[in-house]
């Protein structure tokens, strides 16, 4: 809730509405679908959009000039020095940080351990981090390919005649994962300068 906008979420004091009408004569588009006539420039794609760093009390058309942009915040110094504690075969210090983390958010204290524990410290990045920029390279740092090769999945939602909003499950894009992409090509230009540079897998 802190971090996504959906269909019926509360925000600039009024419910955000991404649904799409059954029957225009009945009822209208919803004013953030990308039919409506409202708010068009910020409709969903997903049928979801980014609530986390929205202030709500600056308009959609102006810059907060006094807002700082962060670089590096204390959760990820926490979640960060958790992971390293957690691979250093220090799991009491992997659960000191992770629930740092966690604990202020108010979730219950991680008592995990072994691969478990892991996996909170992972779940609390996702959680924690979402949309500063770290998932993807996260998760390619993970090697994880089931988290990385995946169709982009979404809602439509349809408000029907009865006045009901029913969500549609739809691919909004495929996103195939080839183990290339573990590592970024070397350029054409470094393997010319040194011919002895093999170039990465897969390029």
């Amino acid at each position: 809730y802190a971090n996504l906008n959906f269909n019926g979420a509360n925000y600039r004091g009024r419910d955000v509405q991404y649904y799409l009408s059954e029957d225009v004569n009945v009822f209208p588009h919803g004013l953030d679908s990308p039919e409506g006539l409202g708010n068009v420039l910020h409709s969903s794609k997903t049928g979801y959009n980014i609530r986390k760093f929205q202030d709500e009390s600056v308009g959609l058309t102006e810059t907060s000039a006094d807002r700082p942009f962060i670089l590096y915040g204390l959760a990820e110094v926490y979640l960060n020095l958790a992971e390293a504690s957690y691979h250093s075969g220090n799991e009491i210090d992997a659960r000191k940080y992770v629930n740092k983390v966690s604990t202020r958010a108010l979730q219950p204290e991680i008592t995990a351990s072994g691969t478990e524990l892991l996996d909170a410290i992972r779940r609390e990045r996702r959680v924690e981090l979402a949309f500063e920029g770290h998932s993807f390279f996260d998760e390619r740092r993970w090697m994880i390919p089931e988290h990385l090769g995946f169709d982009v999945k979404g809602l439509r939602w349809i408000k029907k005649v009865d006045g009901s909003v029913e969500p549609e499950e739809y691919t909004v894009i495929e996103r195939p994962w080839f183990d290339r992409q573990y590592y970024l090509p070397i350029p054409l230009s470094e393997i010319e300068k040194a011919p002895a540079l093999i170039q990465n897998a897969g390029y």
